[in-house]
């Protein structure tokens, strides 16, 4: 059984590397992502595809009916699959966001957000496994960072001991097969990572005083590490 997973088309957002995680604002594909999805039928055997699961973003649905073209599937909404709460950053440049994500880390939730980098990877991961008990073969359209986490971890880059921030740059509208014994694999392992991630860092202080090397748009990182945080002693760590 296999899975065909990729990223929406191009929006004016992600053309202008800007961030939208709020649903209620419709950022729907632009002349270019309308065209990179109807290419895309090209790679995905939309007669035979079973399932389509979609974000609760417009540009998704979007993107999803576009691709199946006339072929009649029911598009489901799966929750998990949502763009991540990007907070105060909504709607401005992704540097200003990256910026402030290597100063406090992927544990620490952005003033008006509801969740961290890493807790939205860590609902995205679960929502990608609960779509394995629907009926193959799958569409999955979601979103950039679902996907470039995955093929972070499909390249094989092992763990040096730093913390990883960012991840390879996910192309728009470009399918990713995976079978779901492969799907089971890299879930598993990204999951296992985190895991191991630190989430403490020390009260008061910022927990990443490094700053992250220059980021461009059009030429993201694809795999910056910074040193981790050191933990305090149990009475003082943090959750958050």
């Amino acid at each position: 059984m296999v899975t065909y997973l990729m990223r929406h088309g191009r929006t004016a957002y992600s053309a202008s590397y800007r961030v939208n995680g709020d649903p209620s604002i419709a950022v729907p594909l632009d002349p270019e992502g309308v065209r990179q999805c109807c290419a895309a039928r090209m790679l995905v055997p939309a007669g035979g595809i079973a399932t389509c699961l979609t974000s609760n973003f417009r540009r998704t649905a979007q993107s999803a009916k576009l691709v199946l073209g006339e072929h009649a599937v029911s598009l489901r909404v799966v929750d998990g699959l949502d763009e991540i709460d990007y907070g105060m950053f909504e709607g401005r440049p992704f540097l200003d966001y990256a910026s402030w994500l290597s100063h406090h880390g992927p544990w620490e939730r952005p003033p008006g957000a509801g969740e961290a980098q890493r807790e939205a990877v860590i609902r995205m991961l679960d929502a990608l496994r609960s779509v394995l008990d629907s009926p193959a073969p799958r569409l999955v359209v979601t979103h950039g960072l679902l996907v470039s986490v995955l093929l972070w971890a499909r390249s094989g880059i092992v763990d040096d001991g730093g913390e990883l921030l960012f991840f390879p740059e996910a192309p728009c509208a470009v399918p990713m097969e995976i079978s779901d014994v492969e799907l089971t694999s890299l879930v598993d392992g990204v999951a296992g990572y985190l895991s191991c991630d630190n989430r403490t860092q020390p009260s008061g202080e910022p927990g990443y005083p490094i700053r992250q090397p220059a980021v461009r748009p059009g030429s993201l990182p694809s795999a910056i590490r910074l040193p981790r945080a050191k933990a305090l002693p149990e009475e003082g760590t943090s959750d958050a």
